[in-house]
């Protein structure tokens, strides 16, 4: 059966997704637009909405998750350089 596991807004997509190590839950970027991407996660067995982790309104390519749990992704968050972060799956302290 095919399950949809994201709804995005009207004017958004969700695109590059990638399982956790455990296999339950999927990151994914949000694009609004061509402006900006913005990391959120779901549970990869379709229970739920999805949880935003990034408020930076910047561009972002690709989020993959790190063998501890944590997600690594490129951005130019507090720059036009693109550089790699690290955030926690949990989310927490990012949004504004």
């Amino acid at each position: 059966a095919k399950t949809a596991l994201t709804a995005p807004p009207e004017a958004a997509s969700d695109d590059m997704p990638a399982f956790a190590p455990d296999g339950r839950t999927v990151c994914f970027l949000r694009s609004f637009g061509t402006i900006w991407q913005e990391v959120f996660i779901v549970d990869a067995g379709g229970g739920g909405e999805a949880s935003q982790l990034t408020f930076d309104k910047t561009r972002i390519r690709g989020a993959a998750f790190a063998p501890g749990g944590e997600i690594v992704f490129a951005s130019q968050r507090g720059n036009n350089q693109w550089n790699l972060w690290q955030i926690s799956a949990a989310g927490g302290g990012e949004e504004p």
